[in-house]
């Protein structure tokens, strides 16, 4: 019975790895976010 309990653990510490893998890897697509100023460009440059 000891071995499944022990199979069971080692697959919720790889998810929980492969879920801080996938957050820490959204936050660095999101970090750099734009200044109010380059939005603004960037709006201008659509518009026109």
């Amino acid at each position: 019975m000891q071995t499944p309990y022990r199979n069971n653990n080692n697959n919720n510490n790889n998810n929980n790895n492969n879920n801080n893998k996938q957050y820490s890897h959204e936050q660095q697509t999101l970090s750099p976010s734009p200044t109010r100023e380059n939005f603004d460009e960037n709006i201008k440059q659509i518009l026109n």
